[in-house]
């Protein structure tokens, strides 16, 4: 990995994109714990999660293409710090 502000930033992108994956996992989890017929009202803290970060994961990867690598990895730095806060907050620490 490259040193510096530009390999934090990749790193930022690449834990960016797992926490988009594993957010529209919870779906499938939710859909299979609670069967079909479950509410939309049970994932929307979770589809909102999941627009939180796919945008700043798209600001990130314009910033890393724009060769902003320092912005870049704060944008993912805040990102990972804001949805902490989203889970706790909105989701709950169940």
């Amino acid at each position: 990995m490259a040193r510096g502000a530009e390999g934090w930033a990749k790193l930022g992108i690449v834990v960016e994109l797992v926490v988009l994956v594993r957010v529209l996992a919870e779906y499938f989890r939710l859909r299979h714990a609670y069967g079909p017929t479950v509410a939309l009202f049970t994932f929307e803290p979770y589809i909102l999660g999941m627009l939180i970060d796919a945008v700043q994961c798209l600001a990130s990867v314009t910033l890393f293409f724009f060769q902003r690598y320092a912005a870049s990895a704060i944008v993912s730095a805040i990102t990972v710090v804001l949805l902490i806060v989203y889970r706790f907050e909105a989701i709950g620490a169940r």
